[in-house]
């Protein structure tokens, strides 16, 4: 069943496939859900960001540390990463700075699926903005919210845009349609858009979260039940192979 959901996935190389499923098998195991979201969830991040993130074995580190940075969990994620990786990617977020940003996000969203809203939301409005944005981004010096991003990164850009704001004395809640939006920004703007610094640090060394999450499971009752388990049915398998008749 993985193994179809994979291929159905677009793996179809037998070689990045059986190496997408073993990813797969291990963060389904370590994030306590079923596979098949799993399968998803990597090949909604791997093909939005597909010249930056190349294998399932990186996809899994950035929703493991995006788990360690916010108050959040690699099952909630599964279910909103593909499009928020959608939204930042056609934004000119780097899967990094996507990251950082949820992680922040949820610190005080309430929940994954109200991160994944307001930050959906701040980004829409940079990308397709409304009139005063538009006067916003032109008094910057810069002709659409993406080359801002690009420019001066995510955190950058909302910085930029919150000090153009109070310099023209307009509240920032007038440059966005939605109020998630605002309330998403709200306390990224009260810790002056550090704590998105801080999760970006880590984004940067994620590198191997996902494999340390899975030995960290390999060390709980529920593996070692696992195991033992497996082992028993190899057991009774070449048991029954043995008394076959040849």
């Amino acid at each position: 069943k993985g193994y179809y959901s994979t291929m159905s996935a677009g793996i179809t190389e037998p070689t990045k496939a059986l190496d997408f499923l073993t990813t797969a098998s291990k963060t389904a195991k370590s994030a306590h859900i079923e596979q098949e979201q799993v399968v998803k969830a990597l090949t909604a991040v791997m093909f939005g960001y597909g010249g930056e993130i190349k294998s399932a074995a990186e996809a899994s580190d950035l929703l493991f540390a995006i788990d360690k940075q916010g108050k959040t969990s690699v099952a909630e994620l599964v279910p909103v990463i593909g499009d928020v990786a959608s939204a930042a990617h056609q934004a000119g977020l780097s899967a990094d700075e996507m990251g950082s940003a949820i992680a922040a996000l949820s610190q005080t969203a309430g929940s994954t699926s109200q991160a994944a809203t307001q930050f959906n939301a701040i980004v829409l409005g940079l990308i397709k903005p409304q009139e005063k944005m538009i006067d916003l981004l032109k008094s910057t010096g810069y002709n659409s919210g993406k080359a801002m991003i690009e420019h001066l990164g995510f955190a950058g850009a909302l910085k930029r845009v919150n000090e153009e704001a109070t310099k023209m004395n307009i509240p920032l809640g007038k440059f966005f349609r939605s109020s998630e939006a605002i309330i998403g920004l709200g306390p990224m703007i009260g810790d002056s858009f550090k704590a998105i610094g801080d999760n970006l640090d880590a984004m940067k060394n994620k590198t191997g979260s996902s494999e340390k999450a899975f030995q960290d499971w390999l060390k709980t009752g529920e593996a070692a039940s696992e195991i033992f388990k497996n082992t028993m049915l190899k057991v009774l398998k070449m048991a029954g192979d043995e008394l076959l008749p040849n």
